[in-house]
């Protein structure tokens, strides 16, 4: 209580008069904490200019968390309380919240969430036909690239839609949150490896999974800093059939997604090419380009490779990476170690 009772009227007066859990610690907890707080800003007790102010701020946070706990959508920072159709409650702590163009990302140490209203119901069943179609030729290629791919450990009908929850490794981590760790901008040395791990997956989907993932970013993509990997285990909603006709398309398809993609509105491979390419710009802190050139940290051919288009198969293009452009801009094949973990990113952010 005593951090609370510490906030000054500028602290109170900042929080949204429909975000409770910014000022309560707890649902349980909000009606004693809201009672200490008004009584302590009363306008007859205290003196502050603006005592007014803020204790009619209190009483409407009070009157917000009240109405949030009746509802049950009240949200601690850090803990989802799932409720199921059948009234069944489960308790999630998570690290990292992402609002998604679907529903909203929870990333966890070992698995991600995702919370898809029913009006997306529809995206939801395209992603687990998509996944569900996925198969290897041999044990070396599933041992390879399964793990690349979701694993859904549980299911659960919710009342306004469902929630997905998927396995993931303690190791792996969202790209989004090491591009911000590193203050928008990583090592090329680092990109390099990412970029070669997620045409490698695009090489797999095109010629043995046949199909387009078409949201590849840094908010679908996980990385293992440990062990080299990138692991697709968002954006599946929008993925699609080469050659068949999509089901809808992320802003980011539409941005990247070659013309007469977007006109005949069917997955090609050529789409994940792009959205490779503007992935490893973005990661280099310059998702246009433009600035790529001057940067005296990424090599001429990297920058190069990352402007041009690149070839009609995903193939061709990992084979010109792999022995044209890493060559050029790197020099013989070595582990650059990047000394990340779960622990050490999300601390950053509790």
């Amino acid at each position: 209580m005593n951090k609370r009772t510490n906030l000054s009227a500028n602290d109170i007066l900042a929080i949204p008069e429909d975000a409770p859990e910014r000022l309560f610690s707890c649902a349980a907890t909000a009606k004693k904490e809201g009672r200490v707080l008004t009584q302590m800003w009363h306008p007859d007790r205290n003196k502050d200019p603006r005592a007014a102010d803020v204790f009619d701020r209190l009483r409407k946070l009070e009157a917000a968390a009240e109405e949030k706990i009746a509802q049950g959508t009240w949200e601690t920072p850090g803990l989802l309380t799932i409720t199921s159709t059948d009234a069944s409650q489960y308790e999630l702590r998570y690290a990292r919240k992402v609002a998604l163009e679907v529903g909203t990302m929870y990333v966890w140490r070992k698995s991600v969430g995702f919370d898809i209203p029913s009006d997306n119901e529809d995206l939801l069943a395209n992603a687990e036909r998509q996944i569900a179609s996925l198969t290897y030729a041999n044990d070396g290629m599933r041992r390879e690239f399964a793990r690349c791919f979701p694993e859904v450990v549980r299911k659960i009908q919710t009342p306004k839609g469902v929630f997905l929850l998927m396995s993931k490794d303690p190791g792996v981590l969202l790209l989004q949150d090491v591009l911000d760790h590193y203050n928008g901008k990583m090592p090329a040395k680092h990109v390099a490896w990412v970029l070669s791990r997620l045409l490698n997956i695009a090489c797999y989907l095109e010629l043995q999974g046949r199909l387009a993932h078409n949201a590849i970013g840094p908010d679908t993509v996980f990385i293992s800093p440990a062990e080299h990997t990138a692991h697709l285990l968002g954006g599946w909603w929008f993925s699609t059939p080469l050659g068949a006709p999509m089901k809808a398309a992320a802003q980011r398809t539409i941005l990247c997604a070659p013309p007469d993609v977007l006109q005949k509105k069917v997955g090609d491979v050529r789409t994940d090419m792009e959205m490779i390419q503007a992935l490893g710009r973005e990661l280099l802190g310059d998702i246009t380009g433009v600035r790529l050139a001057a940067d005296p940290e990424v090599h001429a051919a990297l920058v190069d490779w990352l402007q041009l288009s690149t070839h009609r198969s995903a193939v061709a293009t990992y084979k010109d990476w792999q022995e044209r452009v890493l060559v050029e801009a790197f020099g013989p094949r070595k582990f650059v170690k990047l000394d990340l973990t779960h622990d050490m990113l999300y601390a950053e952010a509790l």
